[in-house]
């Protein structure tokens, strides 16, 4: 079902001389499809082409005469109308203005959601989760999620936490001024809403971790608020997609990332525990140590010579340094290059990095 105000706009667009072309980037940018703009691009084009066809054959000569009287009057009169027209103020005049996708309702279906972030598309969500963190104590939340659109080269999210805080076994002889002092710590952030500006791919792999409950329910605090809880980690354990969304805000996370690099016949496995410690004076503090490295050559290379190199690549293993980024995009951007391969020994210098691993 085409929708109408997408197109009366591309009718009135076409009428006036703008192209599918020109009006496409405007309606994207309004979160509407690429398959949306076709369909109404293509029944616009469809209407405009069905004009009544006036059939041949001669008029009276009186109906002649009466219709150049009212040329002539049509004449006069437009003229009149026109000048008054311009010597009106321009206020109340309006041009064709590029319509806005209603946002589609995902309800409380987060896979739906997800799916609307890989294009920017406008949707809401429900979204609520549980997680239990030590002996029958949980937490949980609830919060409205709004994708806002494309704006400026950037996906717009909208947030608002609904409902966080603990749970606690009933079966559990726990004092109340416990359970009070626990859930007063979350309670300021009822209500609280926020709007960020991502990369689509950025979204995704956040949101990914929000359905997964990867992402610890207490860092959505963080999220809304800036406010870092003590001791929190997200241990992202091989899922480096986890890391790379962590590193957005600089959050505490963990992860081992495997690289395997073959070269003229020798195979070098490299496993290194990657770790951002969050924000230490208003720089985001990266830790990296080397904790695997193998080589691998082929049967004609002789056993000393293996074991020589081999030897070279074992002492690199815990081997560690510590890095301060002026910004977490900064580590960001390195982390994604870091996933599909590229790699640089002058990645690090963007950032002060200091400790034996750094300073060979």
């Amino acid at each position: 079902m085409v929708d109408e105000k997408l197109l009366k706009y591309i009718k009135d667009s076409l009428s006036m001389g703008t192209s599918i072309g020109e009006m496409r980037q405007e309606l994207l940018s309004q979160g509407w499809s690429n398959n949306e703009i076709d369909e109404a691009a293509q029944l616009a084009k469809e209407n405009s082409s069905s004009v009544p066809e006036v059939k041949k054959g001669g008029f009276p000569k009186w109906l002649i005469a009466v219709l150049a009287v009212i040329v002539i009057s049509a004449g006069v009169f437009g003229y009149m109308a026109l000048r008054d027209q311009e010597e009106a103020p321009e206020e109340g005049l309006s041009e064709t203005s590029v319509p806005e996708a209603e946002p589609f309702d995902c309800e409380a279906d987060f896979d739906c959601f997800i799916t609307a972030s890989q294009t920017c598309k406008p949707a809401t969500v429900a979204y609520a989760a549980a997680k239990d963190i030590a002996s029958g104590v949980g937490q949980k939340v609830s919060a409205f999620f709004e994708i806002k659109g494309a704006e400026n080269g950037k996906c717009v999210l909208y947030g608002e936490t609904k409902e966080i805080g603990f749970t606690f076994p009933e079966d559990e002889d726990i004092p109340q001024e416990v359970m009070d002092e626990m859930n007063e710590s979350y309670s300021g952030l009822k209500g609280e809403n926020k709007t960020w500006e991502f990369e689509m791919e950025d979204l995704t792999a956040l949101l990914g971790r929000l359905k997964s409950q990867d992402f610890p329910i207490f860092s959505l605090k963080y999220l809304f608020s800036n406010e870092r809880i003590a001791g929190t980690v997200i241990n992202c354990e091989t899922d480096f997609d986890c890391f790379i969304a962590a590193s957005q805000f600089c959050e505490p996370a963990t992860v081992d990332k495997t690289t395997v690099i073959s070269m003229f016949g020798v195979t070098h496995e490299n496993v290194v525990l990657l770790r951002i410690d969050g924000e230490e004076n208003g720089k985001c503090v990266f830790y990296e140590q080397q904790k695997k490295n193998k080589l691998m050559f082929p049967p004609e290379i002789p056993q000393e010579v293996v074991d020589e190199q081999q030897a070279m690549y074992d002492a690199l293993e815990g081997m560690d340094g510590t890095c301060r980024f002026n910004k977490a995009e900064d580590l960001t951007s390195l982390a994604k290059n870091w996933k599909i391969g590229n790699m640089s020994t002058e990645d690090l210098d963007i950032a002060e990095c200091s400790g034996e691993l750094f300073n060979q």
